[in-house]
């Protein structure tokens, strides 16, 4: 059974309440994956965890209104710091993260 099939397709992404300090998103770049913590880098001691917008492009911090780029985590709107990104890779069927 496949989890997450839409990291198959470029732009697709998948979200999980695991890894990092708020979770995690991973992203197919097209070119490969990456990861970002879901935590947001305004008032990070919050634990805000960002949350994907319709489109797939741009996560948004939803205690402050930033937002972030999913193609390289820059910000967007609001943050000054982009989310923190993790190596990410896939082995086979399994998608694996690391820092």
């Amino acid at each position: 059974m496949v989890q997450h099939s839409q990291l198959y397709t470029p732009g697709g992404y998948a979200i999980t309440g695991r890894g990092g300090v708020a979770g995690l998103i991973v992203v197919n770049t097209g070119s490969g994956y990456i990861a970002y913590d879901r935590c947001s880098t305004v008032n990070p001691e919050k634990r805000c965890a960002v949350e994907v917008e319709e489109g797939g492009i741009v996560a948004k911090d939803p205690c402050s209104g930033a937002r972030y780029l999913l193609v390289n985590g820059s910000p967007a709107e609001i943050a000054e710091c982009p989310l923190k990104p993790y190596h990410a890779r896939r082995d086979g069927e399994t998608i694996i993260v690391s820092n």
